[in-house]
């Protein structure tokens, strides 16, 4: 591959970088890593519970891990569980020591597991479990007493029709002890009883990332000056009132269910158990050992960290999966799937109904997996006592054969009333079915209404002629938009300005939102941003490779070190690559086509789209047979991300790989100069960076580079859009 510089600007002052990781498709043991050429130490893997496999339809897991303080948390497919092709497959949700708080200084090796929820759950009463699902707005326990034949649709022609269709049972019989089966299934699989049942009962978690709540912090843009001192003061005392509160791990399955899993007690601040130790991101609270504690804790003098148990506190189903949880067991339809990423956040609300947020609560939204076409929202703020704020349903919200979507949650300027308002961010799901453009969801977190649906059928010159030909107007139409849309304030106000969306047509589009009020309608407009191939050097990507498919969505940061104009916008970076010759996409490597990595920048104003502000800066070609199918990652003004081959999609079974189409890890600076460039056996997901170690998810499990020393201060460079705490060293 090319790195292409570009002119030196402010930027000689920092160090900035981009990692790519470009990957092949094909299992190798932990062993055949190579040795990292510039990296400050060798990769580790990370113990898990069994071997990270494959789904039942043989993808690969694709979800990023989490860390916090020394805790990993880590989620896949087990490939070691008993499966056929008509089971669920297993998931395994473990959590993982990285350090030990009273050494920072090095990694933890062997057994560190701390708990894993599939074994928490096969280890419980199911009668026990708090399960809830939505009815009429409500949230109710899904018990044989409260669930009806109806509600999971045991009364249409996909079981009444055929008398032994849904003999759950086995017994002979359709009656309402196949309801009940069903049930106690969800609940607790393996102990269903006689019938179709399977042997492991949590689903699989090949593509949620979890989220984690902990005690609130201040959210992003709290300086900014559009928000007001009473919220303000109404937060501190929010936060006062929950700093104790208990850590919650919510992730999804491919059950149907989002789970809440006990966590443990995270604390921010210094830990006094430590007294030698600044902690830098916070800690576990320290508590008296029991005689039952975990192992680890009779390694400490009285007390230990309290990491939590893994153990479910409840689950829910939203209301529009119910139908579907008898596909896991009978053919005819899509089965359940809660499969998306949760988002999480403390938000400033309207509790009666005025118009006028008046109250701090923390909240959960999710939109649901394979062909899910709902979106929900939580009220979690006692995560003991969950409370359904609403749910929406659209068919425009369905992804097929493309990762789930993922909300997003930022605060923007009502234009009908002229006052901010906390809003979910969703894309939808347009497809070849549907003829139409994709287009930018935003509902009112406080009550699920709608309040903007924007339309991205913004047109760019594909061939250069200086005019938008009939084809070029309709060239974003069925284009299947990245999974989730990238917000940005980009002058720290505390309101979204911007979003950026791609599209597998080859469109990477930017949204302008007014955050000034008054200006009423004409406040939202949009347009093609990657309008520009020409890169700050003078090359050019070729005509016939301009507008190739970008599957994942782009990742963006800002920067208060380059201000654009006297409104105080920072510039904005946008990263992202193309993905031809994938999944039927358009191009291949065997007629010449290539994919590309690009670094644009816009320093337009507010309101202003105009495609001159957006410039290329520059561009890396990949070698031929590699694309871009990950997200990627910002830390501290650098983005991290996973490739694969065009030739082996990411699937489970792909052999006959060459050592040339392994897979890479790429450091590249903004001036363009690739800093490091090393070989992996295989990058399923966006990379994670937090506390100068780098994590990728592998076939075997957690990957980590790394110096081996943590609890380090982060460095901040600019506004990262992805709300981190991370600094990775490159020597």
């Amino acid at each position: 591959m090319t790195a292409l510089p570009i002119r030196k600007t402010v930027w000689k002052h920092y160090q900035w970088a981009v990692f790519i990781a470009l990957a092949g498709c094909w299992l190798v043991p932990a062993s055949a890593l190579h040795r990292p050429q510039a990296m400050a130490a060798d990769p580790a893997m990370i113990s898990v519970p069994a071997a990270a496999g494959c789904t039942s339809d043989r993808r690969m897991p694709l979800a990023s891990p989490v860390v916090l303080a020394n805790v990993l948390y880590t989620a896949f497919p087990d490939g070691s569980l008993p499966q056929t092709e008509e089971e669920t497959a297993g998931g395994r949700m473990a959590a993982v020591r990285i350090y030990d708080p009273e050494i920072p200084d090095q990694p933890l090796t062997g057994d560190q597991i701390l708990w894993e929820v599939g074994q928490a759950l096969a280890a419980g009463d199911p009668d026990k479990r708090r399960i809830w699902f939505a009815d009429a707005g409500a949230m109710k326990p899904f018990t044989v007493q409260t669930v009806t034949a109806r509600m999971l649709a045991l009364d249409t022609k996909d079981c009444g029709a055929n008398a032994l269709r849904c003999d759950f049972n086995s017994d002979g019989e359709n009656d309402s002890d196949d309801l009940e089966h069903l049930i106690r299934w969800v609940r607790q699989p393996h102990r269903a009883g006689d019938g179709k049942q399977r042997d492991w009962p949590l689903g699989s978690v090949d593509q949620s990332v979890p989220a984690l709540m902990i005690p609130p912090q201040a959210p992003d843009g709290w300086s900014g000056f559009q928000v007001e001192e009473l919220q303000r003061r109404s937060f501190r005392r929010f936060s006062a009132v929950h700093r104790e509160r208990r850590t919650v791990l919510f992730v999804g399955s491919a059950d149907g269910l989002l789970h809440a899993i006990d966590a443990g007690s995270f604390r921010w601040g210094d830990n006094p158990a430590t007294p030698d130790i600044v902690e830098q991101g916070g800690h576990f609270r320290w508590e008296p050992t029991a005689a039952d504690a975990p192992d680890y804790c009779f390694a400490y003098d009285g007390s230990c960290p309290n990491y939590g148990t893994g153990r479910e506190l409840w689950a829910f189903i939203p209301s529009n999966l119910l139908p579907r949880l008898k596909y896991h067991l009978v053919d005819g339809g899509i089965p359940a799937s809660m499969n998306a990423s949760p988002a999480i956040a403390d938000v400033y609300l309207d509790s009666d109904g005025d118009g006028i947020a008046d109250t701090w609560r923390t909240v959960l939204l999710s939109a649901q997996g394979s062909e899910g076409d709902g979106v929900f929202c939580l009220d979690v703020t006692d995560p003991h006592r969950p409370v359904l704020m609403w749910e929406h349903t659209a068919a425009e919200l369905a992804r097929r054969k493309t990762p789930p979507a993922v909300v997003r949650i930022g605060r923007i300027l009502d234009r009908r009333t002229g006052r901010p308002r906390w809003a979910a961010f969703l894309v939808s799901a347009a497809t070849e079915a549907t003829r139409q453009f994709p287009a930018v969801l935003i509902f009112d977190i406080s009550t699920g209404r709608p309040l903007e649906r924007i339309v991205l059928d913004a047109a760019a010159d594909r061939n250069g002629d200086g005019l938008l030909q009939a084809d070029e107007l309709t060239g974003g139409r069925d284009g299947v938009a990245g999974s989730r849309p990238a917000i940005v304030d980009s002058d720290g106000n505390g309101l979204i300005d911007r979003i950026y969306v791609s599209s597998d047509k080859g469109l990477v589009y930017k949204v302008v939102l007014t955050d000034q009020p008054g200006r009423g309608a004409a406040g939202i407009t949009h347009c093609v941003l990657n309008t520009d191939f020409t890169a700050a050097d003078g090359r050019m990507v070729a005509p016939g490779q301009r507008y190739q498919p970008v599957i994942v969505s782009p990742t963006v940061i800002t920067d208060d070190k380059w201000v654009t104009d006297e409104e105080g916008q920072s510039r904005v970076w946008i990263f992202f690559g193309t993905a031809a010759g994938t999944g039927g996409k358009e191009g291949s490597p065997s007629d010449g086509h290539r994919n590309y990595f690009f670094a644009y920048t816009d320093d337009a104003g507010k309101n202003d789209c105009r495609p001159q502000r957006h410039q290329l800066q520059w561009f890396i070609e990949l070698d031929a047979g590699q694309h871009l199918p990950t997200e990627a990652f910002a830390a501290a003004g650098r983005v991290y991300f996973g490739a694969a081959s065009t030739a082996h999609p990411q699937t489970c079974g792909n052999t006959g790989r060459s050592e040339a189409e392994s897979g890479h890890l790429v450091a590249v600076d903004l001036d363009g100069t690739v800093l490091l460039e090393r070989s992996i056996p295989e990058v399923l997901s966006a990379p994670l960076v937090q506390d100068r170690h780098l994590y990728l998810t592998l076939p075997g499990g957690p990957l980590s580079f790394g110096a081996g020393v943590y609890n380090t201060a982060s460095l901040s460079t600019g506004r990262v859009q992805v709300r981190i705490k991370a600094w990775q060293e490159v020597e």
